[in-house]
């Protein structure tokens, strides 16, 4: 009675086949899919207990987040939109040993370095920080045609972290500029760093201002003219740095710019200046004569006229030619005198000083020289 129930419910031997044959497919079918979500349930986990991990436990989670290689990346990069430097560090340290595992040419590189300039935009300040050491680390040991594919992509990152990224950003940004200019300075990437470069002068951080100093001295980035601005920094160290710059470069700052830093507060920028200035051809009556003409006491620039009525190795003509732009009246006005005096052919300053001196007093003293007979020395009449 029961077997010929069964076989009523089941029908014939080939229905049964069918039968057990799909309820075979359903097993099989249900274990491809456990296996297929096995390594994402496994990365959400590795990742989960690798942020979450006390220190001691740290190495352990590294390691298994690791082993997943090829799922790893993506859920590493979604740590560092986080803003928890603990959870970003520990992403960064796993992503950089993953990239050290690999050959230099391995694609992967490539494919990680896409992700996280596509992904960094939206990434915590932490996360930005760690992404860009990641991407110092690929450069560092890629090689060949994957240095070449690498550095346009890693560019385009440093673009976007140069502009109104925090201090912290731009410090990594800064670091990976030099990296890509050491390794690959063309094109894009140079205008990259270039941008970084700019960005990072006027940063808050005095040692990210030295960086900067130093990543625009390099002949790929050429930014001198960028670095004069800091010779005025409240820092004793960014001025010095920026004299050493700039110092002998005449096409960032000429000459005459450069003298009133011999009155620098520091006596190191006072030395690197006068170090400079000697590099420039300025010999010891040349730097005695420009300290006197930039101090800051009209009286004491005028003994520049002593210095010049003694001195036999002088061109006095140069001299007062700058004397006569003195913000002083009395200045210019000694210098109008002198200049009569020494006849030192200054015949044209003295017409644009009779014409344009702020000064009514020098304005007519420049007219009566001009209009005196030639050779006539200046009398004690003269106004």
């Amino acid at each position: 009675m029961v077997s010929g129930e069964w076989s009523s419910l089941l029908g014939s031997p080939m229905r049964l086949g069918l039968i057990l044959g799909g309820l075979l497919l359903l097993v099989a079918l249900a274990a491809g899919v456990a296996w297929v979500e096995r390594m994402p349930l496994l990365s959400w986990y590795y990742l989960r207990g690798l942020t979450r991990a006390d220190d001691k436990d740290v190495s352990l989670w590294q390691q298994r987040v690791v082993a997943l290689d090829a799922t790893a990346p993506r859920g590493l990069i979604n740590c560092l939109r986080h803003n928890d430097p603990r959870a970003c560090n520990r992403a960064g340290a796993c992503l950089i040993e993953i990239c050290t595992s690999r050959a230099a040419n391995d694609p992967g590189h490539l494919r990680l370095a896409v992700e996280l300039a596509r992904a960094f935009p939206a990434l915590s300040t932490s996360g930005q920080t760690t992404a860009l050491e990641v991407e110092t680390s690929l450069m560092s040991t890629a090689e060949g045609q994957s240095l070449a594919a690498l550095s346009p992509v890693v560019a385009r990152t440093l673009t976007t972290a140069s502009r109104g990224a925090k201090k912290e950003v731009r410090a990594s940004a800064l670091a990976l500029a030099v990296n890509l200019v050491n390794r690959h300075g063309e094109g894009e990437v140079l205008q990259a760093c270039r941008e970084v470069a700019k960005t990072c002068l006027g940063d808050e951080s005095a040692t990210t201002r030295i960086g900067a100093i130093r990543l625009c001295m390099r002949p790929e980035i050429d930014l001198l003219e960028c670095v004069v601005p800091l010779l005025s920094d409240p820092e004793p160290e960014i001025r010095r740095c920026a004299l050493l710059a700039v110092g002998m470069s005449q096409t960032a700052i000429n000459t005459d710019d450069l003298l009133p830093w011999l009155h620098d507060p520091d006596a190191g920028v006072r030395n690197l200046c006068e170090e400079a200035l000697r590099g420039r051809g300025l010999h010891d009556g040349h730097l005695k004569l420009a300290r006197l003409m930039t101090d800051g006491r009209p009286g004491t620039r005028l003994g520049v006229l002593e210095l010049l009525e003694h001195a036999n190795d002088l061109e006095p003509g140069l001299w007062l030619r700058r004397l006569s732009h003195d913000p002083s009246p009395a200045v210019r006005a000694a210098a109008v005198r002198a200049a009569c005096a020494q006849a030192t052919g200054l015949t044209d300053r003295l017409q644009q000083m009779s014409q344009n001196d702020p000064s009514p007093t020098v304005r007519q003293l420049a007219q009566y020289y001009l209009s005196a007979p030639k050779g006539l020395e200046p009398d004690s009449d003269a106004p």
